[in-house]
């Protein structure tokens, strides 16, 4: 009997054994499916997030973690899927599998599509500048095609994943049934050979049974809530043959409990909650903190996103609020930023004579907060001076974590000490630099606060530039007004400096007409003249002399005849004079003396003229001797010299080109600027040259169309473009014909060139200021109101 004793107890712990066999069996086939299902639906739903997140920010640091989380995380988990096809063909369940399997790879194909999109947004500019409103309407249809085709189908997939998981629970449960199938049967058993061997060992069997019965109740009671997907609050630990299973049970009844407290927590955003699920270990205790740990990233991203969000909209509305001063609106940011990022202390630095040479350039201290005074007694910082002038220079930021001891100490009522970062951030539109932007804290500055504050210091430095131009635009359009109003007075002037010109140029022209009559009477036969004329031979002896001489001294009594000596009727004195100026002549030299004497009628001028005659071999033979009259003809030159140097300094006094022509195209005058830009190019211009001499052949046909259109009696101005050196001038020509006052016959043509590059750059400016001035009145709503102010002051000149 003891020996049926013996093997009934054998046959109990046998069958005990397949009992946790297959209750291990259980185990394995129930996790498995449960993990790999939980996993596969976070993993589908991370990835989604971090397709998001890489769509609404171009980072490519979003992009490595989806395809790190596909290949690391999602194909391992569909792989491991894959290995159940086995085990669920048994319960008809593998054409569900194969299924779920498709609608991850066409997802995978269709999240790889909106990868491919996002990039080529990102190789296009969109995420450093997102202004392109064509590239905003696309990244509008991805997330659209995300949220309307993927989403759904991440969603779909998330639903198979738990019809999945409730088909491995009814497989957990069918076995779990057939466990106690087999429970009942070893109980029955058991109880079959305890009654047979009851009379010998009811005490002892009953014990054993009895003890065996509670521990495998226990066993049941937690397997069945297991599969109704509760955790039991307490397994008692047995001391028999299944204490071991207990002790295995009530280990995964904790982790069990472990998971429920992380996804419990990560359900309420808790990502910092330290809970080890299976302490970290195995694939489902690895796959558990690695999922907490890139949730909790993400989460962290999310507020990082949001703070700088928040930050841009609050900056943006305090820089619209506060832009009418340059001072309080680099107060205002300077306070509002050093309590946004949780700094200490911050100080704006602007850019002060930046017009002017950069070895006068300096930053001036603008706005500061929490700043001690005496840190800034100095306020002007050049560049390259100091940290802020380093980050001046250098056009770029200074993140200085190793902070100098006496640099900056941050105080407050208790005491002082020195801040662990200081960044130096200048303020930048376009390369040009408009100041410098000083923050100090006790903490480190985070890369995501640094990036947000560059964004700041670069939409404040946009708002000083902008402020900063409409000053300037101001002050240019006053200064245009006035030199529009300059202009006109000018333009006037120059008018009236032209009729006077054109008057004097008409006498000048008359003058010279009367003068060339003269010389022609002048040169008339010597005896129907009134000169004087003779000539004498190498010994002072009269060869030639006309009939007016002759009478001149037979009226002082004296006869002249040919054959004279002249010293024979000359006193001493005049004698020794005239000798003088005889030798001269029989020296070589050809000479005229105008004399001047007085009586009593008057001033009287007299013209001599000396002139060596020369044999045809060369040699002086004597002298001639013309002496005219020329009072009439000095007193008429002493007022052409008079005239023509009015009429130069007239046309010598301007910037503006002159000259005249005569008919033949031959220089009458010229000005010392017209000559003056000539001899630049190594050509001389003096009057009597033909201008086409002087001109260029190619601008020959041009200019003569000119000249013959004024010589043809019209007056006309055109307009010129001409290049001089790396500039264009554009000039303004006068033309105009010379007329005689007698009978209107065209005499020649006077040409002016006026250089109207500043006038019409400063009229050209002025109208580019006055395009802007309109653009900024209708910005602001001026535009409208000065119209309404000009209807209002015509309704009240018309009353």
């Amino acid at each position: 009997m003891g020996f049926i004793t013996a093997l009934l107890l054998f046959l109990v712990l046998w069958q005990s054994q397949q009992l946790e066999k297959k209750k291990t069996l259980l185990l394995e086939q129930y996790q498995p499916a449960q993990q790999a299902a939980t996993q596969l639906g976070g993993s589908l739903h991370k990835s989604m997030l971090l397709l998001t997140a890489f769509l609404e920010t171009g980072k490519e640091t979003y992009r490595a973690d989806w395809e790190r989380s596909w290949e690391g995380q999602i194909v391992p988990e569909k792989e491991v899927i894959t290995a159940l096809v086995p085990q669920l063909e048994q319960a008809g369940s593998s054409r569900f599998l194969q299924l779920l399997q498709g609608e991850i790879a066409a997802l995978q194909q269709q999240q790889q599509s909106i990868v491919e999109q996002v990039q080529q947004l990102q190789n296009s500019g969109f995420y450093s500048s997102s202004t392109d409103e064509r590239l905003l309407y696309r990244q509008k249809d991805i997330r659209e095609q995300l949220q309307k085709e993927i989403l759904p189908r991440v969603t779909a997939l998330n639903e198979q994943t738990v019809l999945l998981i409730t088909q491995a629970q009814n497989l957990s449960r069918e076995a779990s049934q057939k466990l106690e199938a087999d429970l009942a049967l070893l109980r029955n058993g058991a109880i079959a050979a305890f009654i047979l061997c009851i009379i010998l060992g009811v005490g002892l069997g009953y014990f054993l049974i009895s003890q065996l019965f509670r521990s495998l109740y226990h066993i049941k009671r937690a397997v069945k809530e297991l599969r109704r997907g509760n955790l039991p609050e307490e397994i008692r630990q047995s001391k028999n043959e299944t204490a071991h299973i207990t002790a295995e049970l009530k280990m995964l009844t904790q982790h069990l409990q472990q998971v429920e407290q992380l996804a419990l927590r990560i359900g309420e955003g808790n990502f910092d909650q330290n809970i080890d699920a299976f302490e970290n270990e195995g694939a489902l205790g690895e796959s558990l903190a690695s999922m907490k740990s890139s949730l909790s990233r993400i989460a962290m991203e999310d507020r990082q996103r949001n703070w700088v969000n928040e930050g841009f909209a609050k900056f943006g509305d305090l820089m619209r609020e506060n832009n009418q001063s340059i001072s309080a609106l680099c107060d205002a940011v300077t306070r509002q930023l050093v309590k946004y990022v949780n700094a200490n202390q911050g100080a704006i630095f602007l850019l002060e004579n930046e017009d002017t040479e950069m070895e006068s350039a300096y930053l001036n201290l603008t706005a500061c907060y929490a700043y001690e005074k005496k840190k800034y007694v100095n306020k002007q910082i050049f560049k390259g001076e100091g940290l802020v002038g380093q980050a001046w220079q250098e056009k770029d930021t200074l993140l200085i974590n190793d902070v100098p001891e006496e640099y900056i100490n941050i105080r407050s009522g208790l005491g002082g000490s020195n801040p662990k970062a200081i960044l130096m951030v200048p303020l930048a539109v376009n390369e040009d630099i408009q100041g410098v932007l000083e923050l100090a804290s006790f903490r480190d500055f985070e890369e995501y606060q640094i990036t947000f504050i560059k964004k700041v210091a670069e939409n404040l430095a946009a708002a000083v530039a902008n402020a900063r131009n409409n000053e300037r635009t101001l002050s240019l359009l006053e200064e245009s007004q006035e030199l529009a109003e300059a202009m006109r007075a000018q333009e006037e002037e120059m008018r009236q400096n032209m009729e006077e010109l054109e008057a004097t140029q008409e006498e000048m022209v008359r003058a010279q007409v009367e003068t060339n009559q003269k010389e022609q009477n002048l040169n008339s036969v010597i005896n129907n003249t009134t000169d004087t004329i003779f000539a004498i031979d190498r010994d002072y002896r009269i060869t030639v002399v006309n009939q007016v001489l002759k009478e001149k001294y037979k009226s002082m009594g004296i006869m002249l005849e040919t054959g004279t000596y002249i010293h024979e009727i000359l006193p001493e004195a005049a004698w020794q004079k005239w000798k003088a100026r005889y030798d001269r002549a029989l020296a070589g030299e050809q000479y005229s003396i105008i004399e001047e004497s007085s009586g009593s009628k008057g001033t009287k001028y007299s013209q001599t003229y000396h002139n060596p005659i020369v044999d045809e071999n060369g040699a002086v033979t004597g002298v001639s001797v013309i002496s005219r009259d020329v009072t009439e003809t000095v007193v008429n030159q002493q007022l052409i010299q008079r005239k023509q140097s009015t009429l130069n300094a007239i046309i010598n006094s301007t910037d503006d080109t002159y000259f005249a022509i005569d008919t033949d195209y031959r220089i009458l005058i010229a000005n010392k600027t017209l000559k003056g830009r000539f001899a630049l190019s190594g050509i001389s211009l003096e009057e009597g040259d033909n201008i086409f001499d002087k001109l260029a052949k190619e601008q020959h046909a041009y200019w003569k169309n000119l000249y013959d259109r004024a010589l043809g009696g019209e007056s006309f101005v055109i307009n010129q473009e001409r290049p001089v050196g790396d500039k264009v001038l554009f000039i303004e020509v006068y033309c105009n014909p010379i007329l005689d006052e007698e009978s209107g016959k065209v005499m020649g043509a006077s040409v002016m060139s006026k250089d109207i590059t500043r006038w019409k750059s400063a009229i050209e400016e002025k109208e580019a200021r006055e395009q802007e001035l309109k653009k900024l009145r209708q910005s602001i709503g001026l535009e409208e109101s000065l119209e309404e102010q000009g209807k209002n002051g015509q309704n009240r000149k018309s009353r």
